[in-house]
């Protein structure tokens, strides 16, 4: 789910206001149900409420860590201008679109992801050192880039979780009481991230957990049972609704059943099932069309025949 304000009553309504594993009994099936936000709306939450932060008149809080530490974009501006004059870019992606993003490029996962990854932990450690004795001031960036950079490697991760003992599993525990703890010691509301970013981060990570013990417990120690990370999200079906609504519907939105029809049959069987003009475009390598389009057995092509000679050929006959 994304964190959308229904979105977050209608889990509230299944597990209640208090729940620490986010699951719930399905009423068809009687089996767990997870509840889990998208990552990838994790990650741009986290990236819009450091924006906001701020000592300017216009920023809305002013993040702050127990170790009094504070986090404000001003730093991430300084980090990416210093950069901008090295002779090799420490971070090779970084552009105006991650350090001043518009409204609609603030939906773009790749550009949140960028800004939060390990390279931007590298930039910023590197930053530090070039400060000298003045880089204590960004020791509250580095620790959250610690734990946001391991946050997004886990949930881009392709390799499988096959054991519920795996270190990763372990990681995330660690990631959830990171952000836990910061919320329980804050002085103010303005010295966190908003309380529906923290509760997203939550279900996110104790949802993942979750859903990862109730596959691999269920189902015992079996080779081809697992869980990928890096495909636990919903940029397929971000994809999909892009392409909705900007190949076939445009301006219409409240498209009726049959043209909603018409044109996800388009979208299976003429388009790629990734936009790089998606929210969700950049986070893998080229789109592949669906495999159902590709025919078994192709037909040859037939030669084309040989065109018809208007001239015509002397037989010579040999008494």
């Amino acid at each position: 789910m994304d964190g959308a304000q229904s979105n977050r009553t209608f889990m509230k309504m299944n597990i209640g206001e208090n729940s620490t594993t986010f699951t719930s009994n399905s009423p068809c099936l009687f089996t767990p149900m997870v509840f889990m936000m998208d990552p990838s709306h994790v990650i741009k939450k986290i990236r819009n409420n450091i924006i906001k932060s701020g000592i300017s008149d216009k920023s809305t809080r002013t993040l702050t860590l127990p170790s009094n530490d504070t986090i404000l974009w001003q730093m991430f501006v300084d980090a990416f201008n210093w950069d901008r004059t090295n002779a090799l870019q420490l971070h090779r992606k970084l552009t105006n679109e991650h350090i001043y993003p518009s409204n609609q490029e603030k939906m773009r996962n790749h550009l949140a992801e960028d800004v939060l990854c390990t390279e931007m932990l590298h930039l910023f450690l590197q930053f530090q050192k070039y400060m000298g004795d003045r880089g204590c001031v960004l020791n509250g960036v580095i620790q959250l880039l610690k734990v946001s950079s391991k946050l997004i490697s886990i949930f881009r991760d392709m390799r499988p979780i096959r054991t519920i003992q795996d270190t990763r599993l372990e990681d995330l525990m660690a990631i959830a009481h990171w952000f836990k703890s910061w919320t329980t010691q804050a002085k103010n509301k303005k010295c966190i991230m908003s309380v529906q970013c923290h509760e997203d981060i939550q279900s996110c990570i104790i949802g993942f957990i979750q859903l990862c013990k109730a596959i691999l417990v269920k189902n015992g120690a079996p080779s081809n049972v697992y869980v990928t990370p890096g495909l636990v999200n919903s940029d397929v079906i971000e994809n999909t609704f892009n392409q909705q609504r900007s190949t076939f519907h445009g301006a219409n939105a409240n498209p009726n059943a049959l043209q909603y029809r018409r044109a996800l049959n388009s979208i299976i069987l003429c388009q790629n099932i990734v936009s790089t003009k998606a929210n969700a475009g950049k986070n893998r390598v080229a789109a592949l069309p669906y495999d159902c389009i590709k025919p078994t057995n192709p037909r040859k092509k037939r030669k084309a025949k040989p065109e018809h000679n208007t001239e015509t050929k002397i037989k010579v006959v040999r008494l």
